[in-house]
Parts: C-alpha cells; sequence; structure tokens
C-alpha cells in the first residue's frame, strides 16, 4: 500500500461550516484537502490527481473566501446557483474536466453533498446523481469519514 496521503477536493462555499470536516481529514487522518469552489478548480482537475471528490450541490457564483476576500466560484451559464454542484457532477463524470492520462480520472468515487437531498435527488437531476453517494447537510461527521474511508478502501 502506498505511502502517499489521499488526496480529497471538497467542493464547497461554505467556507466556515465545512472546516471541521476539512480539519479532520487533514489532522487526523493525514489527508491532503483541497477545498474551494474557485473557478479554476475546472482547470486544475485536469491537471491534477485527486482520490476522492466531496460535492456540494448548491454553489452561489460569489461569496466571501476564507480569507475573507470576494471569491468567484464554479458557474455555469443557464444553471442556477443552487444546481451548480449538479452540473459540476453531470459534466465530470461525463469526461469534461479531464485530459488523456493526465489529472482527475472521471471515475474517482464522488460524494454529493446538499442541504436539500430529497429535492437534489428528484427528476432529471435526479439522474445525474443516481449513482452517486449522497449525503444530507447537516451531517454527522463520523458517519461522512466512515463512508470516505469506504469509498476510498481504508
Amino acid at each position: 500500500m502506498s505511502n502517499k496521503p489521499k488526496r480529497i477536493l471538497l467542493l464547497d462555499d461554505d467556507y466556515e461550516s465545512m472546516h471541521d470536516l476539512k480539519s479532520y481529514l487533514e489532522e487526523e487522518l493525514g489527508w491532503e484537502v483541497e477545498f474551494s469552489a474557485e473557478k479554476n478548480l475546472l482547470q486544475r482537475l485536469g491537471q491534477e490527481q485527486f482520490d476522492l471528490l466531496l460535492v456540494d450541490v448548491m454553489i452561489r457564483p460569489k461569496n466571501i473566501g476564507p480569507n475573507s476576500q470576494e471569491v468567484e466560484n464554479i458557474h455555469y451559464d443557464n444553471v442556477k446557483w443552487d444546481h451548480t454542484g449538479l452540473e459540476f457532477i453531470r459534466r465530470f463524470r461525463q469526461g469534461e474536466y479531464s485530459q488523456e492520462g493526465m489529472g482527475t480520472s472521471r471515475n474517482v468515487p464522488l460524494i454529493a453533498l446538499s442541504a436539500v437531498a430529497d429535492s437534489a435527488a428528484d427528476g432529471e437531476w435526479g439522474k445525474i446523481i443516481q449513482n452517486e453517494h449522497c449525503v444530507e447537510k447537516p451531517f454527522r461527521l463520523s458517519e461522512l469519514i466512515k463512508l470516505v474511508q469506504k469509498l476510498l478502501q481504508e
């Protein structure tokens, strides 16, 4: 088994409430966590390898980042902000952000995080996430960690 730490992408714009999750993954499990919803992440997915993605369903186009600066987040034309994460998942699974043999595989484990998990699973959007693991916010940290470890076979 490799000694290389797992790399997790936590794609979420709620820097305050997700801080505990990031801290636990880094400090207790020794994993590397990239925590952001900034639009430059789309390009980085084609260059960097992540072992697992945690994706919030609702991502605002702009918000205040961890350094109290305004951050321009991932956003798609003609997609409401409360479905940005779902659109990201759809495009990611189609391979839009991967480059041949480089970056993050479109097949890595992915967990969708949603404050409205029931409505996110309805209709067209439900088809997008039907094969993904979904966790409703607020979640118990211990339960999410167990799922992450299971998906990464830790």
